[in-house]
């Protein structure tokens, strides 16, 4: 099957997973009617009605999609600008202001989604993987993470997402460390922030340069005759994760690299408290309860796997070992039925997509299962204090789409 614009290259494999299964979910993961695109690949919502997507539609080129409905109606945003976006992969929303951020540069609105204009500053210049946006001493802080043209770390913005300072490395210039690229974060606190990184051996996605990638399974096409809105045809590809351990095997010198840095002054300073490079799998998206109990997702060669750490990060444990991939995890709001409940998706890219949602109740010490056929979670989003109610935007083999959990 061909794709148009924004096509995926996909891996995935159908083992089961190996996992304690003790939590229990309430609700279910759903398909919304009406939304679809080509491609979504980020979501925040800021309460459970009001929220946005970010992708890109073939013929349109790049997109932000607001909602004040719940993803009822998701109306897309205006792009003020004579130079669109080349591409959008990660956004964050709160309050007013909303962020949306990939290839070469951010997007900021300050009407609630409706209208995105170039931000401005040296740390607004991409590519980045995500945009984390909390509140800090009343001030709405935006944070763009990503191993971007200028620095491998944050760029942080405290006007509401309208400029953001010059970027700031998260990890040391070491054997290791110099080799993990910055991903994602999570900021529990004033004083307390994390980064998530790392990189995947070459792949042959890798050595088409009409292709982003934003993990060892899924890339999306660039344009290819200098139009932002026209896009080149691309056939889907798998690749088995034996080819990729084959691979690996036969050239040590491109490994996984895995790591976490933590910065203890509101990301002035930056210290390293996970690295490997023979863990054989790379860091997505990282999330906190607090300052102390973190957890972060790891996929590579096939298999997911999540670690949790209860002290600051001086130790990390493995408490979920499943085949496939994930992509998100989101530590919710205390308050809720459960203080130590959360989130991670991801799924199986193959002949057949199949979403998978992992749920704990304990902080990430055990998790729970459950599917969505034909959709891979590739993010999700909880609004502050409302566990009630979720999205995550899903790949399928056709078209993207958003899900709902909840009410």
């Amino acid at each position: 099957m061909l794709l148009t614009a924004f096509s995926l290259v996909a891996s995935g494999s159908l083992a089961a997973p190996l996992v304690d299964n003790r939590t229990s979910t309430r609700a279910e993961w759903e398909l919304l009617p009406g939304f679809q695109t080509t491609v979504a690949t980020g979501v925040s919502f800021s309460s459970p009605t009001e929220g946005i997507v970010i992708g890109g539609e073939n013929g349109v080129g790049a997109s932000v999609w607001a909602t004040s409905d719940g993803g009822a109606t998701l109306p897309r945003a205006f792009m003020d600008s004579e130079s669109p976006p080349l591409m959008l992969l990660s956004g964050a929303a709160i309050r007013e202001e909303s962020v949306a951020s990939g290839v070469f540069a951010a997007w900021a609105s300050q009407d609630g989604g409706a209208v995105y204009r170039p931000a401005g500053g040296p740390g607004s210049v991409g590519p980045a993987q995500s945009v984390d946006a909390f509140f800090q001493t009343g001030v709405p802080y935006f944070v763009i993470t990503g191993d971007t043209l200028t620095h491998n770390g944050v760029a942080v913005s405290r006007d509401g997402g309208l400029t953001f300072e010059a970027g700031i490395d998260v990890f040391d210039d070491k054997t290791i460390e110099a080799n993990i690229g910055a991903r994602y974060g999570a900021f529990p606190s004033s004083n307390a922030w994390y980064v998530s990184g790392g990189r995947w051996p070459s792949n042959d996605a890798d050595a088409d340069p009409g292709l982003h990638s934003l993990s060892e399974n899924v890339a999306v096409t660039k344009p290819r005759n200098g139009s932002d809105a026209t896009w080149r045809p691309l056939a889907l590809k798998f690749t088995h994760p034996t080819s990729q351990r084959r691979r690996r095997a036969q050239d040590p010198s491109d490994p996984f690299t895995a790591g976490v840095s933590k910065s203890t002054d509101s990301g002035a300073t930056w210290h390293t408290v996970y690295e490997s490079d023979t863990s054989g799998y790379y860091f997505n998206q990282i999330t906190c309860w607090d300052d102390d109990r973190c957890a972060v997702v790891a996929e590579g060669g096939g298999a997911a796997r999540i670690l949790v750490t209860s002290d600051g990060g001086l130790t990390w444990r493995q408490t979920l070992d499943a085949t496939g991939s994930l992509m998100a995890i989101e530590a919710l709001s205390a308050g809720g039925s459960s203080p130590g409940e959360g989130w991670a998706g991801g799924g199986i890219l193959g002949l057949q997509f199949t979403g998978h949602y992992w749920h704990t109740l304990d902080f990430g010490e055990t998790w729970a299962l459950m599917e969505l056929t034909g959709a891979y979670c590739f993010d999700l989003s909880f609004a502050p204090g409302q566990n009630e109610v979720g999205f995550s935007t899903v790949l399928t083999p056709s078209v993207s789409r958003l899900a709902r959990y909840g009410a």
